[in-house]
């Protein structure tokens, strides 16, 4: 007969625990690297399983990696951490259809683990704390995720006004790939990294955001005539469109701008 703490000890083996984050990186950046890093160091110290779960997001504007290609520079980038798509939208035991966080949430209770954290940038805290309310461990009900534990780890905060590495994210990476400042884009790399995959990176995002040719190649410095504030006229298709932090933006040549009002 096997004793009541031997009974409780091997219960306890038996839940599974995992360490999770989940993001676009579109592309990758300094930022992504303390996310993994974060990931790597909780699971090592709940003795968990961990896995980064990337958006299947692809579009020229906001997301112009598609999910190979981003899965691969993140795999070379961050070969410590492990990487699955996030799953696609289906329908839960109990009808709701889950996708993105949710959808992670769902698979994980289907599989088993108990104990789930998740770790996010500090401006994330609040929106995965929702999950929260879907929590019900009741093994009867058909409802809700089974997990015993769950918990939202910070990995820091960014200042988005900031300049340099400490202010930098996805979305300025970008920009500087549009504008061709390859300097203002290695900011954003990993020190670790090779420059001839920074470089790589640079140019398939690059190609990926529907540029006009004209963009694609290198321009000589010359002096800029229009200011901050000025009302400037500029060609019906003139221009791409960008996202930076949220805000849509129009970026494009001066040559592009028919007057200045």
């Amino acid at each position: 007969m096997k004793r009541i703490t031997q009974t409780i000890t091997e219960a306890v083996k038996k839940e599974k625990s995992m360490v999770v984050a989940i993001g676009r990186f579109n592309p990758p950046t300094t930022g992504h690297e303390l996310v993994c890093s974060a990931v790597k160091r909780a699971a090592a110290s709940f003795g968990a399983e961990h896995m980064i779960y990337v958006s299947y997001s692809h579009d020229a504007k906001k997301n112009p990696l598609d999910t190979s290609t981003k899965m691969e520079f993140l795999k070379k980038f961050f070969p410590q951490n492990n990487f699955k798509l996030v799953p696609k939208p289906f329908a839960s035991p109990g009808g709701k259809v889950s996708n993105g966080p949710f959808a992670v949430m769902q698979k994980l209770s289907d599989a088993g683990y108990t104990k789930v954290y998740v770790v996010t940038g500090a401006d994330h805290i609040e929106e995965y704390n929702t999950i929260k309310k879907y929590i019900d461990p009741n093994p009867k009900s058909k409802k809700g995720y089974k997990f015993n534990l769950f918990q939202v780890i910070s990995a820091g905060n960014r200042n988005a006004s900031a300049k340099g590495v400490t202010g930098m994210s996805a979305s300025k990476m970008r920009l500087a790939a549009f504008t061709n400042n390859y300097a203002e884009f290695l900011q954003g790399i990993p020190a670790h990294v090779s420059k001839p995959d920074a470089k790589r990176l640079f140019t398939t995002l690059r190609k990926n955001m529907n540029l006009k040719e004209e963009y694609l190649h290198e321009e000589k410095d010359e002096p800029v005539t229009v200011k901050p504030g000025d009302t400037v006229l500029y060609g019906k298709y003139a221009g791409t469109e960008i996202q930076i932090e949220g805000q849509d933006l129009l970026i494009m040549r001066e040559s592009d701008i028919l007057a200045i009002v």
